[in-house]
């Protein structure tokens, strides 16, 4: 996969920042989440949703790291612009100089809006599921990641894992045979490896969590990149009316997939033969 777009930066942090944070002891929680998980992941992913133009925005996973402790601590945008200010453990976790002001309950707002609720939420799906599979959370007393987090996905349904997958794997064969120009544009912003990953039978709850998570926020990448400045005129240049209309057919299938198998359903996370499986 390929960036395609230059995210704002902070200037390195000075010695005085270096000393504000040394002083402080690991943080019981996020100490071990900056540790072990990769946020890093949504800044190629989320690529496809900016033009690369004008002002470089803020990596989707610094807000995505930010929208973690919002919802660890359930806190409104406002409250979570005060944590960020005030909070020198929450500075340490995201990257920030000691004296850092810049960022409003506004911002916030507009950021999870330029994800879209979709996108957004896929992908911090699948950053608690690195974490269920670290075993950083699973207690039956952590309302707060039970609640963000949906337990009862319908992920559980018997093949959803690999309904998704075909259906991704459908849309592209038919792009490459069809439209090897937005073929070749396309396979930039995709990850084979994701998309043909096959789960075993020996896998575990957390290991299905994990591969289902990622490959639906690979999914809506995909349908994402179709509404990209650079897609679209490559989409309405398409060499045949019927190979056009095969296209927006697939894009509505995977679209629909996705709406019925990766919303909050009924059924327990650990039902039999969930995920799919290979």
């Amino acid at each position: 996969m390929r960036n395609r777009v230059r995210y704002k930066t902070f200037d390195q942090l000075s010695m005085a920042d270096d000393i504000v944070y040394s002083q402080l002891p690991e943080h019981p929680f996020w100490s071990h989440i900056e540790k072990k998980i990769d946020f890093s992941f949504a800044d190629q992913l989320c690529s496809v949703l900016y033009t690369g133009r004008g002002q470089h925005p803020y990596a989707p996973s610094l807000k995505l790291k930010i929208h973690l402790v919002q919802m660890y601590y359930d806190l409104a945008d406002r409250e979570v612009e005060e944590k960020v200010i005030g909070d020198l453990f929450i500075k340490r976790f995201l990257g920030l100089p000691v004296d850092f002001v810049g960022f409003d309950h506004s911002t916030l707002g507009l950021d999870r809006t330029r994800m879209g609720t979709d996108m957004f939420h896929a992908c911090h799906l699948y950053i608690l599921a690195q974490m269920s599979n670290l075993g950083l959370w699973g207690h039956k007393d952590e309302r707060w990641i039970i609640d963000s987090f949906p337990t009862n996905i319908a992920a559980t349904r018997v093949g959803s894992y690999r309904l998704i997958q075909r259906s991704m794997i459908q849309l592209l064969q038919h792009i490459k045979r069809a439209h090897p120009a937005l073929y070749k544009e396309t396979s930039e912003v995709i990850s084979w490896e994701t998309i043909l990953y096959r789960l075993s039978s020996s896998s575990t709850t957390q290991d299905k969590m994990l591969a289902f998570s990622k490959l639906v926020s690979h999914a809506y990448g995909l349908l994402q990149w179709f509404e990209h400045e650079e897609a679209t005129p490559l989409v309405a240049d398409w060499p045949n009316k019927n190979g056009q209309q095969t296209f927006f057919k697939n894009v509505a299938i995977l679209t629909q997939v996705l709406q019925e198998n990766s919303r909050i359903s009924e059924h327990p996370v650990d039902q039999p033969d969930s995920y799919g499986g290979g």
